[in-house]
Parts: C-alpha cells; sequence; structure tokens
C-alpha cells in the first residue's frame, strides 16, 4: 500500500486520495479480521482447518485405537498433533503424555507438551520424519527382512537403555 502511494514512477501510484482510503480500509479488515473457526470434533479435523491452540491442519497423519494425529503447523513449525479419538479416552492419552515427559532417547519422539484441544486431551511432539512406517510399506510393498531387523534391534536398544 505504501509502495503504490509513493513510488517513484508517478503512473504507478495509486491514483486518488479515495482510491488510496479504499485500499486501505481493505487492509485494515484484512489484518483485524477474526481467525477462522475451529472445527467443533477436533478428530475429524482436514487440510487447512484451525484448531484451538492456534494450530492449523497440514494432513491426517492416521488414525489408532485410541487417538488421531496430525501434521500441523504453529507459529511457522511443523510439529505432530495427538488427539484422544473420543473424551472417554483422554485419560489414556495423559497417561501416555506423562510417560513421554520422561523419556529422552534419540529413537523416541521429542515430546513438547499435553494439551486439551476442545474437549480432547492432545499430545504435542516433534516430528519424526517425513512419512509415516504406514506410508513407507504403501509406497514400498512389503518391507525387507533386513529392514525388519535393523527396526526390531532398534527397538530393543531403546528398551534396554530405557530399563
Amino acid at each position: 500500500l505504501v509502495y503504490y502511494s509513493t513510488c517513484a514512477e508517478v503512473p504507478n501510484r495509486t491514483p486518488t486520495a479515495s482510491d488510496f482510503l479504499g485500499l486501505l480500509d481493505r487492509v485494515e479488515e484484512e489484518l483485524t479480521r477474526p481467525d477462522e473457526e475451529p472445527v467443533g470434533d477436533p478428530t475429524e479435523a482436514k487440510a487447512n482447518d484451525h484448531l484451538p491452540g492456534g494450530f492449523t491442519v497440514k494432513r491426517r497423519l492416521g488414525r489408532g485405537s485410541s487417538a488421531v494425529t496430525f501434521l500441523v503447523e504453529r507459529d511457522g513449525a511443523e510439529l505432530v498433533l495427538k488427539i484422544a479419538a473420543t473424551p472417554e479416552l483422554n485419560q489414556r492419552i495423559r497417561d501416555e503424555a506423562d510417560v513421554l515427559r520422561k523419556l529422552r532417547h534419540a529413537r523416541i519422539v521429542q515430546f513438547h507438551e499435553l494439551l486439551e484441544v476442545g474437549d480432547r486431551a492432545a499430545i504435542l511432539m516433534a516430528k519424526a520424519g517425513d512419512e509415516t512406517l504406514a506410508q513407507r510399506i504403501k509406497r514400498e510393498g512389503r518391507l525387507q527382512a533386513e529392514l525388519l531387523q535393523r527396526f526390531g534391534e532398534e527397538l530393543l536398544d531403546v528398551v534396554r537403555e530405557l530399563e
């Protein structure tokens, strides 16, 4: 707006004060417009939906028996948000958060915080990679025995270290 009203090349300037005021009104409206309403049931969120807490859904990563997981963005950072599938499963998610909060290991996802998203407990954590195991299997098909063995060994290394 300032550029077009003060441009060194006069023909590129905003033609009249009235036009400038009209553009200023549009900028003010854009900057003061309330944020979009968050979705009702957070587990039904889709790409570009807004969730309480300042999260924008990038994509759904998966659904398990107790939670739905999303890749979200907040303040320019991509994170993973795991939300209880139903309010009845909130305690299960809180219990998982209590365990994750205490764990520090290179092969365990980094815990950020326990949140409430609407009426659901949720765990905010670091993104562990660019794809889930399910996505990799879908892309590559059946995993080779060597890779499965490596996954198993890495899992056992974590368990041994946590004993």
